[in-house]
């Protein structure tokens, strides 16, 4: 009961708690990867949330990555990750190792550790960019076949 009056809280409050820090409601944005995109996601970002304006900035808030097994594992780098980031590879949002998610026979989810943070950035690299996801290795994904989907939950500050 007590957790449940406090999910309720979260949920209520929520959205009236980030408008007053200077932006605007709660969003949810969900993408899902073709098996497709995920071979050439290396050479081929995909955008999970477009830009939202000129002295606007994304702040993503969670990100969730639900992998649904095909027939086939992919075959990837023991430390390649699906990186999610903003306007650049350097603003890492978060990420997930493939090994372990994508060479899996079964369904996986992953949740993004809390709110991280990109670090200190120029403000040029995150005004107006968009949220890209993309496979960091130094190849592409070979032989799977199965999808992803990413859900981020997100909210839009206006600069000051």
């Amino acid at each position: 009961m007590r957790k449940a009056l406090i999910a309720l809280f979260a949920i209520a409050l929520g959205p009236a708690l980030f408008a007053q820090a200077g932006g605007g409601q709660v969003q949810i944005a969900t993408v899902t990867l073709s098996s497709a995109q995920l071979r050439v996601l290396h050479g081929s970002p995909v955008q999970l949330i477009a830009a939202p304006g000129v002295g606007q900035v994304l702040a993503p808030i969670s990100v969730v990555f639900q992998y649904k097994a095909g027939n086939t594992p992919y075959t990837v780098g023991s430390s390649a990750r699906l990186a999610t980031y903003l306007s650049t590879a350097n603003n890492v949002v978060t990420q997930v190792t493939a090994s372990g998610f994508l060479d899996q026979a079964a369904s996986q989810l992953f949740m993004m550790h809390g709110i991280g943070g990109l670090g200190v950035s120029p403000l040029s690299t995150l005004e107006n960019a968009p949220m890209l996801v993309r496979n960091d290795d130094a190849t592409e994904w070979a032989n799977g076949d199965g999808t992803v989907t990413i859900t981020t939950i997100y909210t839009v500050l206006i600069l000051q």
